[in-house]
């Protein structure tokens, strides 16, 4: 074999690998955008939103995500909500916790300033303002298990009734590592027995450390995980005879 046709035979093969990468990320973004789609098209038929959702991006919480939380308030009709880190999921979460109890309540804390008032604006657009507070959180040195963090200033309001479910998406990740490590040691004792913990970006790895940490906490603590673009971890309390909590 000549070297030419070995150079044609390399050539070759490198266009078929590079071709196989390819094909594999188009059909990946396809299926991804397929339950993005469906996704939307379930959280609209459901929920029937007075005015228009907005988008969803890199920092907004996933249509995939957005699908789960109207599932888990479907499934366990929570009493109390508390939401870490606010925006589009507020005003979906408001919505759906309307539908299944219109005497439900909602907290959601955000450290930045803007964004709690870009949620209050959102939430009035819809006409869910009675069912959500949205409070500026300001984040200061909180003690845990692990030393000093950051955390929500965590104001009365959202811890003087049990929670029923605790939405996990602040703060911001990527600054600090185990940064949103705090929210299950500084709550803990401010759950209700049926509590359902719902972490976003659970595919990252310090999300996924993280959820390990708090089962090590709480051996009791089921983990299910969800597939989709950012991962969702749902969390729950499970009895002694292995059924939820209730």
């Amino acid at each position: 074999m000549t070297i030419i046709t070995l150079l044609l035979v390399a050539v070759a093969a490198s266009i078929g690998v590079v071709s196989a990468v390819l094909v594999g990320r188009v059909r990946r973004e396809l299926e991804s955008r397929y339950r993005r789609t469906e996704a939307w098209m379930a959280i609209y038929a459901v929920l029937q939103p007075r005015a228009p959702l907005g988008r969803t991006g890199p920092w907004i919480a996933s249509p995939e995500l957005l699908h789960d939380l109207v599932l888990t308030i479907f499934e366990t009709r929570p009493r109390r909500i508390v939401e870490l880190g606010s925006g589009l999921s507020t005003v979906v979460c408001a919505y759906a916790l309307q539908k299944v109890d219109p005497e439900g309540r909602m907290i959601s804390l955000d450290h930045d300033e803007h964004f709690a008032e870009s949620t209050r604006r959102q939430l009035r657009m819809h006409g869910l303002e009675d069912i959500v507070q949205v409070i500026h959180a300001p984040l200061r040195d909180t003690i845990t298990d692990l030393g000093t963090q950051p955390w929500y200033t965590v104001p009365e309001a959202a811890v003087r009734e049990p929670i029923d479910l605790l939405i996990v998406d602040g703060p911001p990740g990527g600054r600090l590592r185990l940064a949103r490590y705090p929210a299950f040691p500084v709550l803990r004792d401010r759950l209700s027995t049926r509590a359902v913990v719902v972490v976003d970006d659970a595919r990252r790895p310090d999300e996924q450390e993280i959820v390990q940490r708090w089962c090590r906490l709480e051996p009791e603590l089921t983990v299910e995980q969800r597939a989709s673009e950012k991962g969702t971890a749902i969390l729950r309390r499970v009895t002694r005879t292995g059924a939820p909590a209730r």
